[in-house]
């Protein structure tokens, strides 16, 4: 028996799959702010593929890059190599077009959204696309849109001569002005007048680039492209809704919103007359056309209500309905009721009173109280707000020219002629005397002071309101 010594050392394990990261090019050309997605604590980055001057990766997202190519793998551990290397490119890619207008190329970010619209040769239409890198859905489109992957693209465009054909116009649930067309030959569709319970909701369209097109309209104005296209109008159904009468009849089970509805009270039960009628859905109004007859109408709110008439007894008062235009207080009231009307706000109106039946303005407050003695109906009056402002006139004097009429004289005969231009004017025309003529001059002078002197008066009465 003896003791031996032997020195072994244990291998690392392989490290794990290299891991899958993408990369963003920066915002701008030059910038710093490019990133990679995807990696976590445990990584490490180089622009050295054999990691000469490694830096740790952070958790979700690892930021800070310019454009270039960078190696990411997962770091060595005391159990386990590091990983293989993963290559992440942190740039624009290329959109590469090959069309009518030659050869462009453009950049992009991965992930932005790039639209792509052909330039067509004269004479020619767009026959297909055929691209590399992306997966397009309609390669007949002319107008084209898809997310940038994380690689180059290039797009090119296949043209056709344009001929003298003549392609099919197919219209489902409506018509067309032509049964075909040349190409870029203007066609209109119109969809058919829907049924009574639907109504025109959209067009279905193949064939035909409808971007910028509103499919929602009942009649649509196209150029016919180089192919045939189809028109599909669809219609929706219109909601009905249930109504019950308590004590009552109606002329329908449902309604659609906006429809009216005809309903009739019970014959009354003996010792009872009809009253009035009342909605009891809460939180729904409904104006009837008459509240207080047996048979009456209303216009179908868009949900579903229920309407009861009321009876009282033959020798009970009866009620009373106030309708109201432009304010709240209508209702059904007893003979002797206090009722209170309040007209609502109008932007830019201001409120002048309230006007009966008869056309007579019965006040002219914007909240209005009276006592019910019969049915009444009240329409809030109003009209534009004024600019503002106002004339001040001067006091008129009692014998001869007013004062306001002298100040006239004077100032415009001064102002035109000067005092001695006045003063011929008031002895050639007005054949009057030098004594007259101070008089004149001293009244008009007086009248202009008090003129001025009120104008004064009205401007600092008027600062001071508004202060």
């Amino acid at each position: 028996e003896g003791s031996f010594t032997k020195e072994f050392v244990i291998a690392k394990a392989g490290g794990p799959a290299a891991p899958i990261l993408k990369g963003y090019a920066p915002t701008t050309v030059g910038g710093s702010d490019g990133k990679i997605t995807g990696t976590t604590k445990d990584m490490e980055y180089d622009v050295d593929s054999l990691f000469t001057n490694p830096k740790d990766c952070s958790d979700g997202e690892t930021t800070g890059f310019t454009e270039g190519t960078y190696f990411v793998r997962i770091k060595e551990t005391d159990n386990y190599k590091a990983s293989a290397t993963f290559a992440v490119q942190v740039r624009l890619y290329t959109v590469t077009v090959e069309d009518g207008a030659g050869e462009k190329v453009t950049k992009h970010r991965t992930d932005d959204i790039v639209t792509i619209t052909v330039t067509k040769p004269a004479g020619k239409a767009l026959s297909k696309w055929v691209f590399f890198n992306i997966i397009i859905p309609d390669e007949k489109k002319e107008t084209i849109t898809f997310e940038m992957p994380d690689c180059d693209v290039r797009l090119v465009a296949v043209f056709e001569d344009i001929e003298d054909t003549e392609y099919r116009v197919t219209v489902t649930n409506g018509t067309a002005s032509a049964a075909t067309a040349k190409y870029q030959q203007e066609v209109t569709v119109t969809a058919n007048e829907p049924d009574d319970d639907e109504y025109f909701d959209k067009w279905e369209v193949t064939g035909l680039d409808t971007m910028g097109m509103d499919l929602t309209k009942t009649e649509i104005t196209f150029n016919m492209p180089a192919g045939n296209v189809t028109f599909k109008a669809t219609y929706l159904r219109v909601s009905k809704y249930g109504i019950v009468v308590v004590d009552g009849t109606k002329d329908k089970e449902v309604a659609k919103a906006g429809e009216t509805v005809a309903i009739t009270a019970n014959p009354a039960k003996p010792g009872k007359v009809f009253d009035k009628w009342t909605c009891e859905t809460a939180g729904v109004t409904i104006e009837f056309e008459s509240a207080t007859s047996p048979k009456t109408t209303f216009v179908m709110p868009a949900c579903e209500i229920t309407i009861q008439a009321h009876f009282r007894d033959i020798d009970a008062a009866p009620s009373v309905e106030i309708k109201v235009s432009g304010g709240t207080g209508a209702g059904t009231y007893k003979q002797g009721d206090s009722v209170t009307v309040t007209a609502e706000d109008k932007e830019g109106k201001e409120f002048k009173g309230w006007q009966d039946e008869n056309g007579e303005i019965v006040s002219t407050n914007k909240s209005y109280t009276f006592t019910v003695n019969g049915e009444t109906t009240l329409t809030a009056v109003y009209e534009d707000k004024s600019s503002g402002g106002g004339e001040i006139t001067p006091p008129a004097e009692k014998d001869g020219l007013s004062g306001g009429a002298i100040a006239g004289i004077v100032i415009g005969s001064v102002a035109v002629a000067g005092i001695g231009g006045f003063a011929v004017l008031w002895f050639a025309v007005k054949k009057k005397t030098f004594e007259e003529l101070g008089v004149a001059l001293k009244k008009g002078f007086t009248a202009i002071g008090n003129f001025f002197k009120t104008l004064g008066a009205k401007i600092k009465e008027l600062f001071t309101r508004k202060k």
